[in-house]
């Protein structure tokens, strides 16, 4: 009767190793047996690739005793479906970082791959197994999983010494579809080349130019496959023109303490570009700023004269023009 048991004993312990194999792909702080020696934990950098014959992941393995300590154990990785792909090793000491690349394949359909490590040698009854998964798909899907770059320039004319906006957030993680990007697939890089040495990174950024001229610029982006796509504009940068100043007083006779209305709505700034600042001298001792093209001046003048009434307006690039009036007031 002894004996029996015994042999039930050494019959029973594989099989709750066995049964362990199982696990969740994302592995708990502690996991394994009831009495838990040890946990095994995997995290995966890419979990999606192309068979391109570039393409690949890195997968973290690392053992942890059952106080939550990393510990170093040896632990064998294998491939599922059988051999499909490679890893750069296949036994390793933890904490460990092992590569897979799936085979290189035009042809076939996606596939999820199952990448799993267990614990060797005295402990293998000590630790459950666990693993991670990558979905890989043949290299002709790479028309599928290719982003879309797309940009936008504002203003709509560029002008030396004045940063204009790039806007590439138009662009789509995968194929635009009927002028529309359902795509889940995540934009992780836009680099931009603006055609005069120089270059940035972002969704957003802004760009001035030095010189007049026709410039290429080039926005590249990458998704979350690692898949590229550039598109390119060519952006005219021209100088500036000069603002224009000028303004009308009313009323048409102006007595002694009448309140006086400046009207510099016929101003004007260049094409591109809009009047920061109206700047006024009522030639009487006073003067007024504004953002506004308009005022009224209670009260404006409290003698009879001739004022000289000056404006000097200020463009959005520092630019400015000056424009002046006779104001005659009268008793």
């Amino acid at each position: 009767m002894r004996k029996l048991l015994a042999l039930t004993t050494l019959v029973a312990l594989p099989l709750i190793a066995g049964c362990a194999v199982h696990q969740d792909q994302t592995p708990s702080a502690v996991s394994g047996p009831a009495e838990a020696a040890l946990s095994l934990r995997m995290t995966v950098d890419r979990d999606a690739l192309l068979q391109d014959g570039n393409q690949s992941t890195n997968i973290t393995v690392s053992a942890f005793d059952k106080d939550g300590h990393a510990t170093n154990k040896t632990v064998r990785l294998a491939v599922s479906p059988f051999n499909f792909g490679t890893l750069s090793a296949s036994t390793v000491t933890t904490p460990a970082v092992v590569t897979y690349m799936p085979p290189a394949s035009n042809t076939g359909t996606g596939k999820t791959v199952t990448i799993q490590a267990t614990v060797i040698g005295s402990d293998v009854v000590a630790a459950s197994s666990q693993q991670v998964s990558v979905f890989v798909n043949p290299a002709t899907a790479i028309a599928s999983v290719a982003p879309t770059a797309a940009f936008a320039i504002s203003p709509a004319s560029v002008t030396t010494g004045r940063a204009a906006t790039f806007d590439g957030s138009s662009s789509c993680g995968a194929q635009v579809v009927a002028g529309a990007c359902a795509s889940t697939s995540a934009l992780t890089n836009f680099t931009w080349n603006f055609g005069d040495n120089s270059t940035a990174t972002g969704s957003i950024v802004g760009h001035s130019y030095t010189a007049n001229g026709n410039y290429s610029v080039t926005l590249t982006v990458t998704n979350d496959q690692g898949r590229q796509a550039s598109t390119t504009q060519v952006v005219t940068v021209t100088t500036a023109g000069v603002p224009t100043a000028a303004f009308v007083v009313s009323p048409g006779t102006i007595h002694v303490n009448n309140d006086v209305f400046f009207n510099a709505s016929t101003s004007k700034a260049a094409t591109g570009h809009s009047i920061q600042q109206y700047i006024w001298n009522f030639g009487n001792g006073t003067s007024q700023t504004t953002t506004s093209q308009s005022l009224t001046v209670p009260t404006a003048f409290a003698s009879a004269n001739t004022y000289k009434v000056t404006l000097t307006v200020v463009d959005d690039l520092g630019q400015t023009a000056t424009t002046e009036v006779d104001v005659t007031v009268i008793p």
